[in-house]
C-alpha cells in the first residue's frame, strides 16, 4: 500500500496538483462570455425595436471624470435600488473561493454620473463582475433611450445570487 509521504505519491500530487487548478476556470476567464449574455438580454429587452449599442470603454470617462468608476459604484448602489440592475450570470462556487456575480446596471441621463458622461439621449449600461472583495467595471454599452422595459431587479436582490 502507498503511503502519503511515498516518492511516488508526492511526486504525483505535484504535478496533478497545479494541473486540478489550470482546469478550474477564474472569474474572469468567463467576462467575454457574460458580455456576450448581456448583450442577448439588452436585445431581448428592445424586442422588435433595432438594436446596435455603441461599445465604449471607461478610459476616455477616466481621464475627463474624476473618480469615475466610483461614482458609477456609488450611482450602482444608489439608483440600483430604485432604478434596479439585470443578473448577467453567476459561476464558480463559495467552497473554492472562485464565485463571481456579472450584472449589468443603468446610468440615465438625469443621474450625476450621466450629466458627467453627457448622456444625453442615451443610457449607459455598465457590465460589473462582483468577486469576493471587489467589483470591477468591465464594458460601457451606449443605448438610445427608447422606452425599452429592462425587466430590472432591486440590486440588493441581485447581489444575493452572490
Amino acid at each position: 500500500m502507498l503511503s502519503l509521504k511515498s516518492p511516488a505519491v508526492l511526486l504525483s500530487m505535484v504535478i496533478l496538483v497545479p494541473l486540478f487548478a489550470l482546469a478550474v476556470k477564474q472569474p474572469y476567464e468567463y467576462d467575454f462570455f457574460m458580455w456576450n449574455g448581456a448583450q442577448e438580454e439588452y436585445e431581448k429587452a428592445h424586442g422588435h425595436i433595432p438594436f446596435e449599442p455603441a461599445h465604449v470603454g471607461a478610459d476616455d470617462f477616466d481621464k475627463r471624470i474624476p473618480e469615475f468608476k466610483n461614482k458609477l459604484l456609488e450611482t450602482a448602489v444608489v439608483t440600483g435600488k430604485l432604478k434596479g440592475a439585470i443578473k448577467i450570470g453567476v459561476r464558480g462556487s463559495r467552497a473554492q473561493g472562485n464565485r463571481a456575480i456579472w450584472f449589468t446596471t443603468i446610468v440615465h441621463p438625469e443621474d450625476s454620473v450621466g450629466k458627467e458622461m453627457d448622456l444625453q439621449h442615451e443610457l449607459a449600461l455598465i457590465l460589473w463582475r462582483q468577486e469576493a472583495y471587489r467589483k470591477s467595471l468591465l464594458w460601457i454599452d451606449m443605448v438610445p433611450i427608447r422606452g425599452v422595459h429592462w425587466g430590472l431587479q432591486d440590486l440588493n436582490t441581485v447581489l444575493r445570487h452572490f
